[in-house]
């Protein structure tokens, strides 16, 4: 049975065990069955038997004494119990053949004692009542007497024979009913011997074929999980468990190769971070060096173009003043993208520590600083009751400030009208399905409560297959002679919002007009919406 299945072995171990249950059942049946015989044998006929044997010797016996005081006194009274011995003789004899059927010993004994009392009744009972009746001494004579004795005494002789007999048969009986009741005994201890050794055999076998292989699994599993990937996994029992073994070992042989792959991976991952930050260190230097070794070149550059316009422009032809004004004003675009560049590539290298920030407070900040543009411009600015976020202020400020001054430079003929709304808190799942990704990874904390914040215009607006482009470096929708720009404006504020764990997109449904929304994380114990403020421009 080494080789077989699971299955296999345990029905044959259930048809062993049925096959003792039923065998146990069958033996107790039979011994039940002559236990009850020896019973029946007992009570319904042995005890009856002797019972009635008794009462057939009493019925003669009155017979025989109403017969003796009828001839002595010739009274009629005197034959009452006779005849009440004849009828009752007759009723003992007719169940004694009922009990004693097919024991012909026993039968036979009764046929002769019944015969014996019959001839006593027929050849002195009956002839000396009638010669009583008739007054003849003969009744009387002692030879009658006594030859009604000597018939009287061999009934009784067979009588002593078949009570003999049915005493020996109630032994023979109380002998085999304590027979059946000691096999009955005997049986069902042999009967439960037998089921005690099957369920101790079932019990071994399982913790053989089951248990102990499973155990051994499991404990190899342990060893694995605890991290001693390379300890192998094997179990013996059945062949399911072995197969269940063996594909534990395979999915172990998987992880374990992963874990290799994993640990190339880490490596490599280290190589290319500590690469990295090499690469960033001599970025960091290189924006050192723009931020004042390509400046000041840019600055002589403008301020020399400047000056020998100044001096020497009335010498030049038209074209001259021409070149030289194109020179100044490369000079001042490359200030202003290094610039910008500068302030993208500082979010998130500097850490300032995290503070709560009242955005009304930016707002008010941004519109004082925006004041002479939105006096030109004629432009309205609402807001709704804004909240105070964790955050860095200044990064904060440049966010709405870039925001509402991209509002007024991309405005319509209309007067801009831009309004500053928020929501309250919402899951991170929320913000992700609305924006169309998952929030990206940020320096900041990331709480699981984000606050939605929208700047919405009435400007000319942007397509919506623009709407991921707008947030690139670099990117611009118009010529630089339509609107001026470096085109690094939204990039800087998608630097931002990320770098405090939120995330900022383009709401492509609103219309006419733009409607930017970004995130910003909250915490709801914490976040209070402070006043109002509406902002209207002097123009």
């Amino acid at each position: 049975m080494h080789g077989s299945s699971l299955s296999r072995r345990v029905a044959t171990l259930v048809v062993l065990a049925g096959a003792v249950l039923l065998a146990s059942v069958v033996v107790s049946a039979f011994a039940v069955i002559h236990l009850n015989d020896s019973v029946r044998q007992q009570v319904d006929r042995v005890d009856p038997a002797t019972v009635s044997a008794e009462g057939l010797l009493s019925a003669v016996v009155d017979e025989e004494t109403g017969v003796r005081g009828y001839v002595l006194s010739r009274e009629r009274g005197f034959l009452a119990p006779y005849s009440t011995g004849v009828s009752e003789q007759a009723a003992a004899i007719a169940r004694l053949r009922q009990y004693l059927a097919g024991n012909t010993a026993l039968e036979a004994d009764l046929e002769r004692a019944a015969a014996a009392a019959a001839k006593w009744r027929h050849r002195f009972a009956i002839p000396t009542i009638a010669d009583a009746a008739a007054g003849k001494r003969v009744a009387r004579s002692v030879a009658r007497t006594r030859f009604g004795e000597r018939l009287f005494d061999g009934f009784r002789a067979e009588m002593s024979t078949f009570s003999a007999a049915l005493r020996s048969a109630h032994a023979s009986a109380d002998a085999s009913l304590t027979d059946a009741d000691h096999e009955l005994i005997a049986l069902l201890g042999l009967c439960l011997l037998a089921m005690l050794v099957v369920f101790e055999l079932t019990w071994i076998l399982i913790r053989r074929w089951i248990t102990a292989p499973i155990i051994e699994l499991a404990t190899d599993v342990r060893q694995v999980a605890g991290g001693a990937f390379e300890h192998p996994i094997e179990a013996g029992g059945s062949s399911e468990v072995r197969s269940l073994a063996s594909d534990v070992d395979a999915m172990r042989g998987r992880i374990l190769s992963d874990l290799h792959e994993v640990e190339a991976a880490r490596g490599e991952l280290a190589r290319q971070s500590a690469a990295l930050e090499l690469s960033n260190r001599d970025l960091e230097h290189f924006a050192y060096v723009a931020s004042h070794d390509l400046q000041e070149p840019l600055r002589k550059m403008s301020s020399f173009s400047e000056l020998v316009l100044r001096r020497y422009g009335d010498r030049l032809d038209e074209q001259g003043r021409e070149f030289l004004s194109f020179v100044a004003e490369a000079a001042r675009r490359m200030q202003h993208l290094i610039k910008d560049v500068l302030e993208v590539s500082k979010v998130g290298r500097t850490s300032y520590p995290m503070e709560d920030v009242d955005l009304n407070e930016v707002l008010r900040s941004v519109t004082a600083n925006l004041s002479d543009a939105i006096a030109e411009t004629g432009a309205v600015i609402a807001s709704d009751d804004l909240p105070t976020v964790r955050g860095d202020d200044a990064l904060l400020a440049a966010l709405v400030q870039n925001l509402i001054a991209n509002s007024l430079k991309f405005r319509s003929t209309s007067p801009p009208h831009v309004v500053v709304s928020t929501e309250p808190p919402v899951s991170r799942r929320d913000v992700a399905s609305a924006g169309g990704g998952s929030a990206p990874a940020a320096a900041a904390p990331v709480e699981d409560a984000m606050w939605r914040i929208a700047v919405a215009d009435n400007g000319i607006g942007i397509a919506p297959e623009d709407a991921d482009r707008v947030f690139a470096m670099f990117e611009r929708l118009h010529k630089r002679s339509d609107y001026p720009g470096t085109g690094i404006g939204l990039a800087l504020c998608r630097r931002i919002v990320e770098h405090h764990g939120g995330r900022i997109w383009l709401d492509t449904t609103y219309r006419p007009g733009v409607r930017v929304v970004f995130t910003l994380p909250a915490d709801l114990a914490e976040a209070r919406p402070l006043s109002a403020l509406s902002q209207q421009g002097d123009g």
